[in-house]
């Protein structure tokens, strides 16, 4: 008999949250820590975010979804040319 694992062993690395690689702690690590200086600032900057997480492997929807997060926490995303304060 043939172990098909659970339903959730079943499902592809983006639907369990994971990295085709099955390795998604450092981004997560990542993203933590700019939402904890993020919020301390009141603030974040596109710059920053580019700095932090590896957009080039996000695709536009989950960067869509993380700006709405800061936003929805109260973080005001802000172009470097904006004056933040």
């Amino acid at each position: 008999m043939t172990s098909q694992g659970t339903p959730e062993d079943r499902k592809s690395p983006d639907a369990r949250g994971e990295s085709a690689d099955g390795n998604d702690d450092g981004f997560e690590l990542a993203k933590k820590a700019l939402i904890q200086n993020a919020m301390r600032q009141g603030f974040v900057t596109h710059a920053e975010i580019r700095a932090a997480l590896p957009l080039e492997h996000l695709s536009a929807s989950e960067i869509d979804f993380l700006i709405f997060t800061f936003v929805s926490m109260g973080i005001r995303v802000v172009d470097p040319s904006q004056d933040p304060g």
